[in-house]
């Protein structure tokens, strides 16, 4: 080796002057520390992700659906129990016959059958039935109380209304094939608990579509749940 060396080295003689080596600075650092979110100038926070909103149970409000079904069917039920099931016109002046669910209006035509007992016995049903599957909304160890409950009271009620519009069609029936006399009857009409006993059979009837449907909608929920459990 000829020459000097030098150390650090140094340019040849003539050349311009190296500077030293420039360093870029940390980059700025968000507010917050560590954990914070990326913060551009301009730009706000994005806002924290709402909660998922739990599923409908639709099996629960169907249940609801019945059961208001069924009050309402009751309280017709209990109030035809105070009106008049069939009234009778006789001729030549003579007032009216009325027969109730407890008694009627005399012994001309006294009324072999007596409906007060049993509408009581089903307006409680259809009234019990929906209390508890209103109830069971809360508590589902009543479900199967309510339902067995719901479904005996309309069938209850499919009998009442079937026997009472059965008598009063039968016995209109026969009045009028014997119209020939004066001193029967010749015109049978429906009272207002007949038409209140129909309307509340229909009602009663309506409330079995969603009764059967909830425990179907039941589990094919639980099925989901526990197949997004997996």
């Amino acid at each position: 080796m000829t020459g000097p060396s030098y150390w650090p080295p140094q340019p040849p003689p003539g050349a311009p002057p190296v500077s030293p080596p420039q360093f870029a600075p940390p980059p700025f650092a968000p507010p917050g520390g560590p954990g914070a979110v990326a913060w551009a100038p301009g730009l706000a926070a994005a806002p924290p992700a709402l909660p998922a909103r739990s599923p409908v149970d639709v099996g629960a409000v169907l249940r609801l659906v019945a059961a208001g079904l069924l009050l309402l069917a009751g309280t017709l039920t209990a109030i035809a129990c105070f009106l008049t099931v069939l009234t009778i016109d006789f001729g030549a002046g003579d007032p009216p016959f009325e027969a109730t669910a407890w008694s009627d209006g005399g012994e001309r035509l006294p009324t072999p059958i007596r409906w007060g007992i049993p509408m009581a016995v089903v307006a409680a049903a259809l009234v019990a039935g929906g209390v508890l599957l209103l109830v069971s909304r809360w508590s589902a160890s009543l479900r199967g109380t309510g339902t067995a409950v719901a479904a005996a009271a309309v069938g209850g009620v499919v009998a009442v209304g079937w026997m009472l519009g059965g008598y009063v069609s039968d016995l209109g029936d026969a009045i009028r094939g014997i119209g020939v006399d004066p001193d029967v009857a010749t015109e049978v009409e429906s009272g207002g608990a007949t038409v209140l006993v129909v309307v509340a059979l229909w009602t009663a009837l309506a409330a079995l579509v969603p009764l059967v449907l909830a425990p179907v909608l039941d589990a094919v929920r639980a099925r989901a749940a526990v197949g997004g459990a997996r």
